[in-house]
């Protein structure tokens, strides 16, 4: 089987203004890109306080609440903070900052069109999931692991041990994690986790 081959390189993609979502209880908030968004409390959620998008920021800033919330991110790079309960987060396109809060958060990654353009997590830990957009099911057949020095070397290392299947790399990077998927014989997502080591992540957090 043929190597997998590099992402396509492609222009500076047009800023446009995302239309992030955020779910709490039956309450759906939208705001454009570049405004603080914060839901009003549910029932069963207390009112969530979120700082103001900062200077020079073009994303959204957005946080959930104490219940069980669904956080969506627009075009841009967005930073999401699901607070308390077991929220569901996806930060859209554009290199987003997601925060799961207490609870067992699942992360949901797109697929990205420029590997330089992945999600960070900020908190990754013990019950998250990290669910790729058109991923194979991930077990210990099509899972693996290694070390590289840089992102450079770790996408190189990601293609290698990917080569001629479809599956998930988990590559060392400093004091970071970063989770590749490739399927159909490129790579077409990841995501960083940051602060975390090899033995914060497995084929079994990966949804």
């Amino acid at each position: 089987m043929p190597k997998l081959s590099k992402p396509e390189k492609l222009e500076p993609a047009v800023e446009t203004r995302g239309q992030p979502e955020i779910r709490g209880g039956d309450h759906v908030g939208e705001g454009p890109g570049g405004r603080r968004i914060d839901p009003p409390g549910q029932d069963d959620n207390e009112h969530s306080q979120r700082p103001a998008t900062p200077p020079g920021q073009t994303g959204v800033t957005g946080g959930g609440t104490d219940g069980d919330d669904v956080l969506h991110g627009g075009h841009r790079a967005d930073s999401l903070d699901g607070g308390a309960g077991d929220d569901t987060i996806s930060g859209g396109r554009g290199a987003d900052d997601l925060t799961g809060g207490e609870g067992d958060d699942t992360f949901l990654i797109e697929a990205v069109k420029r590997l330089g353009d992945l999600d960070r997590i900020l908190d990754f830990g013990a019950g998250d999931k990290l669910v790729f957009e058109d991923g194979p099911t991930a077990n210990e057949d099509n899972y693996a692991e290694d070390q590289a020095d840089n992102f450079e070397a770790a996408v190189a290392l990601a293609r290698e041990l990917l080569d001629g299947r479809d599956g998930y790399v988990s590559v060392q990077v400093g004091d970071d994690v970063i989770v590749f998927s490739g399927d159909d014989g490129d790579l077409d997502a990841g995501v960083v986790l940051v602060g975390r080591t090899l033995a914060d992540v497995g084929f079994g957090d990966i949804g």
